[in-house]
């Protein structure tokens, strides 16, 4: 009672990427439309933001006060064991203490072994950080030595300001019991998960995701659709807020990060006004993962609503529908 009837395969998917497929279903003698999105990379990436409800089988313990992120990534598929998930954010902190090293090397021009003001303001902007006059003066006010110079030790320091410390992220292969209705595909397969207050500064995001991602960061962005983009290109996105400028251009965005979550949460991350995270690792090019947003979920498990659970969790993870 459920078939294909036609494919359209897209054209507007990047060479290298496999295709996003538009699909129209029968279902149960309606037309439904909507993308099946088989993809790698970058593109089987997702984000999900969404305020928690507790849902105790989970053993999360965790509050009203809380949303809940996630990341969905492929490497997350082959590393199986909670050692293994470990080993991927420690070989980030390695990539990140190498990177820093390279880094104030390069800035270190005159090979003293610290930063003068201007050799600041260079590594700043290469750390992605705001690099204001302000700013500059900000951090050697707070952390330059006696002789008006950053030492690399202290380097360091700049550094955890400007990408965070990599935070402790939870796993779980358990969160399709969650229910967020019939509009709202499920979170299937193994999920970092963590947690930001419903009412923490919308720009809290960026360093969250930034930590959730499985290699090193530089710059991170927030992105929006300026009309459909099902092939995530960014000419068709603008800038809602990132790690260098900290401004937000939409004064009638969301402010919070639960407003973030009921905004995401209004159409799809393909669909105008969808929201896309710009990362930009310190060892390859810019990547753009879709931020899905959803809604509070509900307390019933979605395993406890018989067949048209069994039919849903197939339809979650062949489809993307095309409106939510």
């Amino acid at each position: 009672w459920l078939k294909p009837l036609a494919q359209e395969p897209s054209t507007s998917c990047p060479p290298g990427e496999e295709e996003a497929m538009l699909v129209n279903f029968k279902l149960r003698g309606a037309c439904v439309a909507g993308w099946r999105h088989v993809s790698s990379g970058a593109r089987a990436s997702e984000f999900t933001l969404a305020p928690y409800r507790d849902c105790p089988k989970l053993g999360f313990k965790k509050k009203a006060q809380f949303c809940m992120l996630t990341l969905q990534h492929p490497a997350f598929k082959d590393s199986v064991t909670k050692e293994m998930r470990a080993s991927l954010y420690k070989k980030k902190q390695t990539g990140t203490a190498e990177h820093v090293d390279n880094l104030f090397a390069s800035y270190d021009t005159d090979s003293s072994g610290a930063l003068d003001s201007m050799q600041l303001r260079e590594a700043m902007a290469a750390l992605g950080m705001p690099t204001t006059d302000f700013q500059v003066a900000d951090i050697m006010s707070r952390r330059a030595n006696d002789t008006g110079q950053i030492s690399r030790e202290v380097f360091t320091a700049v550094v955890d300001e400007a990408w965070g410390r990599t935070k402790d992220v939870d796993f779980s292969d358990r969160l399709g019991d969650l229910n967020y209705g019939a509009a709202h595909p499920g979170l299937l397969g193994p999920r970092a998960v963590l947690w930001l207050g419903r009412d923490s500064p919308m720009s809290w995001i960026l360093r969250s995701m930034r930590g959730a991602w499985p290699e090193s960061v530089g710059r991170a962005a927030l992105l929006r659709n300026t009309q459909d983009n099902p092939a995530y290109d960014p000419m068709f996105m603008q800038t809602f807020c990132d790690t260098i400028s900290d401004t937000f251009p939409n004064t009638d965005g969301p402010r919070t990060i639960q407003e973030l979550a009921h905004a995401a949460a209004a159409q799809l991350p393909t669909e105008a006004g969808g929201f896309v995270l710009r990362l930009s690792p310190v060892d390859a090019e810019a990547v753009h993962v879709p931020l899905r947003g959803l809604p509070e979920n509900e307390l019933v498990s979605a395993s406890s609503t018989g067949w048209l659970a069994n039919v849903g969790t197939w339809m979650s993870s062949s489809l993307r529908p095309a409106s939510a």
